[in-house]
């Protein structure tokens, strides 16, 4: 049984996501309720959610990474062109349409607020792994789903997030500090303009941040090429996304 908060919120995300129109973003069809639950008819995702494939997987090729990144980062495009912040984009929240050619469908808008023009938000939404330093210090824009979608593809290519902690308190602490490195083995193998692009979405400063619009306009998702992947590094990979998911 919902509370009345909850019973708002969920009414609210159902009546946004129906009104979306996006290639990436599940369509709603229908809704119905009874005196005990709501029946929310969608269109069909066989594919899983993105972590999963991310497990599975262990490591992804740059130009893989380059599709997952290009389709969020066209979604934020279109949300934030509406004045919409989603402020939880994470891989448990994108689904994967097999049928679609491995098209993303976000899934979940009940963190996404409508806001005005150079409006900062001050509640604390979103998972700690991918919550913006702004975020954490309640005083933050749209620029904060940038933030995610660096975290996202740091993640994607090295196998573990850029900051990490024993707990959401220890995480948090280590997001504010801002301070990451791309050494070592898996980074060997990964492009320049990968590296750039990375930087750009987790640039601490959120007005020196790449807007979505900004990086779609980015070179590495027209020249990145096909690497070998090493069986090593896959393994490597594969050993800290097990350790990132247990955690």
């Amino acid at each position: 049984m919902m509370s009345d908060d909850q019973d708002k919120r969920f009414k609210a995300e159902i009546n946004m996501m129906s009104r979306m129109d996006h290639p990436n973003i599940l369509k709603i069809y229908e809704v119905f309720e009874d005196h005990k639950r709501y029946y929310v008819i969608s269109e069909l995702c066989k594919g899983g959610d993105l972590f999963d494939l991310i497990l599975k997987k262990g490591v992804f090729k740059e130009p893989e990474t380059a599709q997952v990144i290009l389709q969020i980062l066209q979604i934020l495009a279109f949300l934030h062109e509406q004045n919409l912040v989603h402020r939880d984009i994470k891989p448990e929240n994108i689904l994967i349409d097999q049928e679609q050619d491995n098209t993303l469908k976000l899934i979940d808008m009940s963190t996404t607020v409508v806001v005005k023009k150079k409006e900062e938000l001050k509640d604390i939404e979103g998972t700690s792994y991918y919550m913006a330093p702004e975020v954490i210090n309640k005083k933050y824009t749209s620029q904060c789903d940038l933030w995610s979608v660096g975290v996202l593809m740091f993640t994607m290519l090295s196998g573990k997030p850029p900051f990490d902690g024993n707990s959401d308190k220890e995480i948090m602490e280590n997001v504010k500090l801002g301070e990451y490195n791309m050494n070592g083995t898996v980074w060997d193998t990964v492009s320049e303009e990968a590296k750039v692009l990375l930087k750009q979405l987790l640039q601490k400063d959120p007005h020196k941040r790449a807007s979505a619009k900004a990086a779609l306009k980015n070179s590495w998702f027209s020249i990145v090429e096909v690497k070998a992947v090493d069986e090593k590094l896959v393994k490597l990979c594969l050993k800290n996304l097990l350790e990132f998911n247990a955690s």
